[in-house]
């Protein structure tokens, strides 16, 4: 049984996460390829200028697309510099439901848990809601989103990275949609579309179960994160 982390230990741990600057925009990579260069050598977008010199340390909640992506993820962002990553992913994890018991630990839980033992990063990434595709109407999705917004102040930037799921696509987009327009509503946050990437490219992107990105999809997903966090201010 692994021990406990400490917090030392959870921020040199093990990868990723993005941000955003004081208004809602979306971020993409170029779909199919690795974009914009990362992994190794990861090369800043252009309209990021120069790499915030107090962007040192970023922490990421994320579901099971985040946790086949780590070691892209820990590459793309140690190439910025970014030395201290804290993320916390699992397979099926949703953002309301789960007890950490007969189910993965909830995501607005484990933030609540990591604020409490004193992770504060430069930047919070969120890679959630696949598993939630479907399961709620537009209010619902509202409700959600606003919770896991109201976890952190005002002044945190913050990433939350969309969805791509084919099997249900009008409640991807709709999911997707909700996202933007509440992300809208607070400052310093960004999305970033693992949708524009996924879709463009499905075949090559992802897995047999066309959800889960292929050794290539773990790439161009660090670098949608990647080019989101460099765009951070």
């Amino acid at each position: 049984m692994p021990k406990p982390c400490t917090r030392r230990d959870l921020f040199a741990a093990a990868a990723a996460v993005l941000l955003a600057a004081g208004c809602s925009e979306t971020v993409s990579s170029a779909p199919g390829e690795r974009p914009r260069g990362s992994i190794p050598g990861f090369q800043l977008p252009a309209e990021a200028g120069q790499t915030r010199p107090d962007l040192r340390s970023v922490a990421m909640v994320g579901d099971s697309i985040t946790v086949r992506s780590k070691p892209a993820l820990t590459t793309a962002f140690n190439a910025q510099g970014i030395t201290s990553v804290v993320i916390d992913a699992e397979v099926s994890r949703r953002i309301e439901i789960g007890n950490g018991k007969q189910e993965p630990l909830n995501g607005e839980q484990v933030m609540t848990n990591l604020l409490k033992i004193g992770v504060d990063p430069d930047v919070w990434v969120v890679a959630l809601g696949t598993n939630d595709v479907g399961s709620y109407d537009q209010a619902g999705y509202a409700a959600l989103i606003d919770a896991m917004l109201a976890k952190l102040p005002a002044s945190k930037p913050l990433v939350w990275i969309d969805v791509f799921r084919p099997s249900d696509m009008s409640d991807t987009v709709l999911f997707n949609q909700v996202l933007r327009d509440r992300a809208a509503r607070r400052p310093h946050t960004l999305v970033a579309s693992w949708f524009d990437v996924a879709s463009k490219s499905p075949k090559k992107l992802l897995t047999s179960d066309n959800l889960h990105p292929s050794d290539a999809g773990t790439l161009a997903f660090a670098d949608v994160v990647g080019s989101a966090v460099a765009l951070a201010r």
